[in-house]
């Protein structure tokens, strides 16, 4: 019997789960070597995952590249817009502009499966290019997020968390968040390490003569049901909302350790969005499935999947429908062999049990059903639920753990209320016990502060006395200073609220929001001078922001009451 074999039987009569303790490769301090190291013993299979989606995530952008997106311009109008965006090669670099702005592509993401996207560098930091490729139609179109006219031209950010679920092994800016050092990523794709951990302590066994012990590495078909799930739960578990565990960030999650001990995840309950599927739910989707839950924690994504090695379109139908007969059998099917013969390709449980459906976040592109239907099933329905009754779903919880701790329940609240207004009060109330019982966590405090400054007209004085506390506890939050600013003008300190809008700019150069409220104060201090400065800026950082036109108007009233024009 071959590995793969036994390992796919082991998943089914439950005798796999070995290795209680975590791997040593957990622990902090032990290095990642890049998939050269692993290759001089496992050349094979890292021939072959080179050739998977995984292992094709992101490239660097070349005109030869097979995909062949690059080997002539193009150009996407929007007329609900009036913009015009183009993708054009310009002295051998990839260049994509809109009609203010041009920037040379830094990264391709995506494997060219279903498609790519294209990112940006201004500065320190990325963002996604309006235009993303879709190879099923073989053309260019709006990138996902800018057909609703919620980002415009270089303005979506690429966070640390995307970033780190594209590519192999990011390398974020230890001082601000959502900033990267230059290279913005060390190893470009997917590789080994990403589900097998860090190899430092394996390669210097193997490279020493040593026998390389389980320990010292992370086998997801060695490690226990949840550790196990986690590998592929840390991109295939998005999730509307991921709380970050104090002091961590999306790369100290490390394969065999447990994903809730540096990211919580929530998301709404289905009854509460729009309908379609989202990108990246494959996991929620597959819980929610009879074979998932009658398996006792037998049943992985792998028990399916071959992370190692791409399947072929023709192949893949045999494949799939074998893993289905490894529980089930051919006559418990309720239709005829002549119907199951009908399907395309013939007799392929897959046509049926797991439908493709058009994703409801990514446009162009069908996504394959994980919740194993028993028969055709609807896509998600629209709300049926009325938001003030939501309650978030704790996605990541470990086996035996059905409540997150309250920080990670504040917090996910809090941030709920960017999707749900009606989910203030019940942020609010969580976030006061959590600030009682955490009087030193900066993000339980700066969110606080800011929902009662936003939401609270009473309560101002409370709101303010908790954004001070963040600021001095050292939030890095553009947001925390934003919303202190907002109430020191409010309440005439304006030197104060000139510097904290400034400090709103330093820690995010891209928060146009500070832009906007520092000219809207200097407009109304009539200091024409300073108001002119900060619009210009403005106008650098986001040409296309419709405050930008607003702004120059307001100023030109100015200039007709008495003040100097804008020049």
């Amino acid at each position: 019997m071959t590995c793969r074999r036994a390992i796919a039987a082991a998943l089914f009569t439950g005798t796999l789960f070995a290795q209680d303790v975590a791997p040593r490769n957990t622990q902090p301090g032990v290095r990642y070597v890049g998939d050269r190291a692993c290759r001089n013993c496992h050349g094979a299979i890292a021939d072959s995952f080179a050739r998977t989606p995984m292992g094709r995530s992101a490239a660097a952008p070349s005109v030869s590249d097979p995909l062949g997106e690059f080997r002539q311009s193009a150009e996407v109008r929007v007329k609900a817009t009036g913009r015009t965006y183009r993708s054009q090669i310009r002295e051998g670099k990839v260049i994509h502009s809109s009609d203010l702005e041009s920037y040379e592509v830094a990264y391709a993401i995506g494997s060219g499966t279903n498609g790519r996207s294209y990112v940006i560098r201004r500065g320190g930091y990325l963002f996604l290019s309006p235009l993303s490729f879709y190879t099923a139609r073989k053309q260019w179109d709006l990138s996902p997020g800018f057909e609703s006219g919620v980002f415009r031209d270089f303005t979506r950010p690429v966070a640390l968390a995307c970033l780190n679920c594209h590519t192999g092994i990011p390398r974020p800016d230890p001082t601000l968040p959502d900033r990267f050092q230059e290279p913005a990523v060390q190893v470009l794709t997917i590789g080994c390490e990403r589900c097998h951990g860090p190899g430092e302590i394996h390669v210097q066994q193997a490279t020493q003569g040593l026998a390389a012990t389980k320990s010292s590495i992370a086998n997801p078909a060695r490690l226990q049901p949840g550790p196990r799930d986690d590998v592929c739960s840390q991109c295939h578990l998005g999730g509307d909302i991921r709380v970050l565990q104090p002091g961590r960030r999306e790369t100290d999650y490390r394969p065999g350790a447990q994903l809730d001990e540096v990211v919580v995840i929530f998301s709404l309950p289905e009854s509460a969005k729009l309908g379609g599927f989202q990108a990246v739910s494959q996991v929620a989707q597959l819980r929610a499935s009879r074979c998932w839950k009658d398996s006792q924690g037998k049943l992985a994504c792998f028990t399916c999947h071959d992370p190692h090695r791409r399947i072929e379109r023709l192949e893949a139908a045999r494949h799939y429908r074998a893993r289905c007969l490894g529980c089930h059998q051919p006559g418990a099917c309720h239709l005829s062999l002549a119907k199951r013969r009908d399907t395309s390709p013939p007799d392929n449980c897959i046509t049926c049990h797991m439908p493709r459906s058009r994703l409801s976040n990514v446009a162009h592109v069908s996504h394959t059903d994980h919740r194993i239907v028993k028969t055709a099933a609807p896509e998600w329905e629209e709300a049926a639920t009325a938001p003030a009754a939501v309650e978030l779903v704790y996605e990541s919880a470990r086996p035996g753990r059905v409540e997150p701790g309250l920080r990670s329940k504040a917090l996910a609240y809090a941030e709920a209320t960017l999707l749900a207004r009606p989910l203030v009060s019940r942020a609010l109330r969580l976030l006061g016990d959590a600030v009682r019982v955490l009087p030193r966590d900066v993000e339980v405090w700066g969110w606080h502060g800011v929902l009662l400054a936003d939401y609270e007209t009473g309560r101002q004085e409370e709101a303010a006395r908790s954004l001070e506390r963040a600021i001095s506890l050292g939030s890095s939050s553009a947001a925390v200073h934003r919303a202190l600013a907002g109430l020191r003008q409010q309440a005439g300190d304006l030197l104060t609220a000139e510097r904290l809008y400034r400090d709103a700019i330093r820690l995010e150069p891209f928060d146009t929001a500070a832009y906007v409220a520092l000219a809207r104060m200097y407009l109304q201090q009539r200091d024409s001078e300073r108001a002119a400065q900060m619009v210009s800026t403005l106008s650098s950082v986001d040409p296309a922001h419709p405050m930008v036109e607003r702004l120059r108007q307001e100023l030109g009233q100015a200039g007709k009451d008495g003040l100097p024009r804008l020049r």
